[in-house]
């Protein structure tokens, strides 16, 4: 399931990670558990801009990118260069 592995995702970089995946989720006309592959762009731009908020920019793009990486079909050639978060 998405959701879950989105969460695994960003939780570390904020408390209010389950907020912010309801609130975009919302805005697709969806709960979390409907996730789909076609929606990980969307909500990857959205629940970056909402990181950036809370943690940084650095923080806001490695949470873009590697929510995009969850369909499989991000190139490693468009990882940002941000450095690894260490929890």
């Amino acid at each position: 399931m998405y959701a879950d592995r989105i969460l695994a995702i960003i939780s570390p970089m904020t408390t209010f990670s389950s907020s912010i995946l309801a609130r975009h989720c919302r805005s697709l006309g969806k709960t979390p558990d409907a996730i789909g592959a076609d929606d990980l762009d969307y909500l990857a731009i959205a629940i970056a801009r909402s990181i950036t908020l809370f943690a940084g920019s650095d923080r806001g793009r490695l949470a873009a990118h590697r929510i995009r990486q969850l369909d499989g079909r991000a190139a490693a050639a468009k990882r940002p260069s941000v450095p690894s978060i260490q929890t």
